[in-house]
């Protein structure tokens, strides 16, 4: 949530502030909405991920990601075209680029074979730092999404240290793994970067929300 009214982020003249204001399209809503487009694409990716994970390659399951922060990206643009000025998005793309670093050097040199909670962990880890940094510099509120991506990792971290017993079998018995029923969280890490990390982006992307930047 960049501080698009008091700072010029959005390119807007300040003695037209008043009416860029009105305009329900414009400013705050705009990046609201561009939260939204990021927490459906997040949703539908972890969707994606836990099902075809088992037939999918891994280059083909980074590509599927890599396509969906490209559209993330210019999603941002169409939506809040100025948002490229203000230092934000580029934030933003090193953020995901780190991310994906990350994944590359997992998945092709360390290679452990359950790598994915690894991976989980890392996301939102950087999720996190995204957040803490983009807040800093706009709406502190973004904070909240921070703590709640660092809490996630702490749990995926959980999870990826107590695997089940016995990795070959879908519902395997016995061990501690993170379970509610027979909803196995080690075996649906992909879903739960989605769930997690995709709804709250819908959540602060609701129109209850006012502008209330921490910096101008």
């Amino acid at each position: 949530m960049s501080n698009s009214i008091s700072g010029n982020s959005q390119g807007v003249n300040p003695g037209s502030a008043t009416l860029y204001k009105k305009n329900w399209m414009s400013g705050f809503r705009r990046l609201q909405l561009a939260l939204a487009w990021w927490g459906l694409l997040i949703l539908v990716a972890g969707w994606l991920h836990n099902t075809y994970a088992g037939s999918w390659d891994t280059a083909l399951i980074l590509l599927m990601w890599l396509i969906v922060a490209g559209l993330g990206v210019a999603g941002n643009y169409i939506l809040t075209p100025a948002f490229l000025n203000s230092g934000v998005l580029f934030m933003w793309v090193a953020a995901i680029a780190l991310g994906f670093v990350i994944s590359w050097l997992v998945l092709y040199l360390i290679d452990k074979g359950e790598y994915w909670p690894v991976l989980s962990v890392s996301w939102h880890l950087v999720f996190a730092l995204g957040y803490l940094v983009n807040g800093y510099f706009s709406d502190k509120r973004l904070w909240w999404l921070a703590g709640w991506e660092l809490l996630m990792s702490l749990l995926m971290a959980y999870v990826g240290l107590n695997p089940p017993p016995d990795l070959t079998l879908p519902l395997p018995n016995g061990g501690n793994p993170l379970m509610i029923g027979k909803f196995i969280f080690f075996y649906n890490q992909g879903v739960l970067l989605g769930l997690t990390s995709g709804i709250p982006l819908l959540i602060a992307a609701l129109p209850f929300w006012k502008e209330n930047y921490s910096r101008g």
